[in-house]
């Protein structure tokens, strides 16, 4: 089988080549996830892994591991009571985990929507209702639009263009006179008959007055957990025909001519009706896949050959000469790399690869003593010297059952003794992940990253060498030009100096005071060469620290119009007023428009810092290059010390610009904590109340800041 274990569906991912939907076991791609499965091992080497993406080209797979292909248009985030809102064509339908409708894509939607307490809103005939799993219609579908049910036992409603609330039964409990939800659901002055409908419901769930109505909803749950009850096979019937149309040379269908959604878009070039509503797809390359009656692909349109084994609820795929099946759910069970597979009966097929025969099961599940005669053939063959059929054989051990950890293992040995090290090293450690415990494999890995390890070290001497060889050259040349006769006669040889040689003409040269300042001024010239090259690569760095700063200063000037437009809407939406303080967005009376403000406090502060630090570094590298161009190095270079970006001055201890902006924040929201028990928002406190206004004496005192007038409220 694919996945040695079940592990719960975790994220839904977008498939980035066709835009469509699904689900994976993990968030990240299979080749960093759990091991062993074959679907990592598989996806080592760009295999087709489990559930790889159904309508995608070869060229552009990537090996999620997939529970539910990547097969719709929209997809909510989590499964919710154990189904999840899927969106297809402009119609939404409920899955579960396997990839099940459990509610057939028949509802238009542009929002997805989830069920809680057995309900979920769904729009009808243009009005939005509540159904339950089964699709029974329970809250009649009057409103102009419905959100999911909350936790509270709530769910928001919208007639007439206004905002109301109501329970499970479908009662309206908060009436429908809001012109914005948030205002009836969180602004504090505004919420009082929401905050109460919280408080009533939740005396009449803990004394059991919907008791009747959960029990029931919680019955159809289980049924439809426990599959008891039959799923919808589709949006046609099995034996009933879908319209199909033709577009110039290509064919689609659609459910029926007076529908206008589109089973499968008009880009085949035949289309098939097959048994249990199943189609044959035929692409304009005559690969063919298949699609079911909801008009999901279940195998893309990548193969010579389909066939339906309605035994083992399977399509047996052919690609090239070898053969492998789906399920129905769309996932890969078998990948193509058998020589035959026969049909399916009580659960198996028989499988055929190099004339051995063996069994494997719907789920893809393969016979282990197959396996391991396939192994001992390749073995065989290596030690008969045939490498090559050793090759083939690995090769399709690795592709059928990527988890044979010994497969991957020879093949490496053999790719490393064709001295194709990067490809051995990879299947080694593959090998290793797999079956760390296996000494055989453990030692000829470590053997494989010693041998690497010298591999690097013989280049990096190779190198030394060809470096030592250019200088003898052209230390014997320098020579040899100084008129030393010895490196005349050696350059006449096609030879360079020796050692000895060396030290001898070096001695001579240091007798000769001339010699000593050619090579002065020749030690002298790369040192000036080494120099300007650093000075240019310094000024290259100081260069993009001014396209840096240019950066942040523009970043900042546009967070300061944005958020700042952010704060006033905000704010002008809950019905107060904007205060501005040199560009920060603070909120008026009331504790409105905090987030805005909060948001532009924190991104000013941080683009002002790293403006600062920028300045700082740019002032560093300026000095850098003067002491470069002095004569000086890098090593006995001196950075100077830390400068004021407003004032050029050596900075004094004290507080920062930061803890200024930070506190100034702290004090205001102290100020609006006064108001709020003023306006009877918050309980009035009066010890509470002299704490913070003391609080605001000391942070006032130390920075500097405006008084304000709540320092001297004498409370209530």
């Amino acid at each position: 089988m694919l996945l040695l274990k079940k592990i719960q569906i975790n994220y839904c991912l977008l498939n980035p080549a066709t835009k469509k939907w699904g689900y994976t076991y993990n968030k990240s791609k299979t080749s960093r996830m759990f091991l062993p499965t074959r679907l990592t091992a598989t996806s080592a080497f760009s295999a087709v892994g489990l559930g790889t993406s159904l309508i995608w080209g070869k060229k552009d797979r990537l090996a999620y591991n997939w529970a539910i292909p990547p097969q719709y248009d929209q997809a909510a985030k989590n499964f919710d009571e154990g189904l999840t809102a899927v969106i297809m064509e402009g119609r939404m339908g409920f899955i579960n985990s396997s990839n099940q409708f459990v509610i057939p894509p028949i509802y238009k939607a542009k929002k997805l929507t989830k069920f809680n307490y057995g309900l979920a809103p769904v729009m009808i005939e243009g009005k939005y209702g509540f159904i339950d799993k089964l699709g029974n219609l329970v809250i009649p579908n009057r409103y102009e639009w419905a959100d999911s049910f909350k936790d509270n036992g709530l769910a928001s409603v919208k007639m007439e263009g206004k905002y109301g609330t109501i329970d499970l039964n479908g009662e309206l409990v908060v009436p429908c006179t809001y012109q914005l939800e948030e205002a009836m659901t969180t602004v504090p002055v505004s919420n009082k008959d929401y905050r109460q409908a919280v408080k009533d419901v939740k005396a009449k769930l803990d004394s059991g007055v919907y008791s009747v109505l959960t029990q029931r909803l919680d019955s159809i749950g289980a049924k439809v957990d426990s599959k008891e009850v039959e799923f919808s096979k589709g949006l046609i019937a099995p034996d009933d025909q879908p319209f199909f149309e033709q577009k110039g040379s290509f064919y689609g269908a659609r459910i029926s001519e007076k529908d206008s959604i589109w089973l499968f878009k008009p880009e085949y070039i035949g289309i098939e009706q097959i048994n249990d509503g199943f189609f044959l797809l035929f692409a304009k390359d005559s690969l063919c896949g298949v699609g079911d009656s909801f008009g999901r692909i279940i195998v893309p349109c990548e193969y010579e050959d389909i066939t339906y084994d309605r035994n083992g609820h399977a399509f047996v795929v052919q690609e090239k000469e070898h053969y492998g099946f789906y399920g129905i759910d769309g996932l890969i069970r078998a990948f193509t790399g058998f020589d035959l597979i026969g049909g399916f009966a009580d659960g198996t097929a028989p499988i055929w690869v190099d004339n051995e025969t063996g069994t494997v099961t719907e789920d893809g599940t393969i016979d282990p003593e197959f396996i391991q005669r396939l192994y001992v053939l390749g073995e065989t063959a290596e030690k008969n010297g045939d490498t090559q059929r050793a090759r083939q054989l690995y090769a399709r051990i690795i592709k059928i059952e990527p988890t044979f950890a010994m497969a991957y293992n020879n093949f490496g040995l053999l790719e490393l003794k064709s001295e194709a090290y990067s490809e051995g090293m990879s299947k080694l450690k593959l090998a290793h992940e797999l079956a760390p415990e296996n000494e055989q494999i453990t030692a000829n890995y470590k053997q494989a990253r010693k041998d690497q390890k010298s591999r690097r070290w013989d280049k990096v001497i190779s190198g030394l060498e060809t470096a030592g060889t250019f200088v003898g050259v052209a230390a014997t040349t320098y020579a040899a030009i100084e008129g030393d006769e010895t490196a005349v006669t050696a350059l006449n040889e096609g030879r360079s100096l020796t050692a000895e040689e060396l030290a001898t003409t070096a001695l001579k040269s240091s007798e000769s005071a001339s010699v000593n300042e050619d090579i002065y001024d020749f030690e002298n010239m790369q040192v000036k060469a080494t120099s300007a090259s650093q000075i240019e690569k310094e000024k290259q760095k100081l260069q993009q620290l001014y396209v840096q700063r240019e950066a942040i200063i523009a970043r900042s000037k546009n967070t300061q119009r944005t958020i700042s437009s952010e704060g006033s809407k905000q704010i002008r939406r809950a019905g107060t007023s904007l205060r501005m303080n040199h560009g920060q967005v603070r909120p008026g009376q009331g504790n409105y428009g905090r987030g805005a403000a909060d948001r532009h406090l924190r991104e000013t502060t941080d683009n002002r810092v790293e403006l600062r630090n920028i300045n700082q570094r740019i002032e560093r590298q300026i000095a850098l290059i003067q002491h470069l161009e002095e004569g000086g190095s890098s090593a006995t270079f001196s950075a100077p010390a830390s400068r004021s970006t407003k004032t050029g001055k050596f900075q004094k201890s004290g507080p920062s610009q930061r803890d200024k902006i930070t506190n100034d924040h702290t004090y205001r929201n102290w100020e609006t904590q006064l108001i709020r028990m003023s306006t009877g928002t918050d309980p009035y406190d009066d010890s509470k109340r002299k704490y913070i206004q003391s609080q605001m004496r000391s942070l006032r005192a130390k920075y500097g800041f405006g008084k304000s007038q709540w320092e001297d409220w004498g409370g209530k």
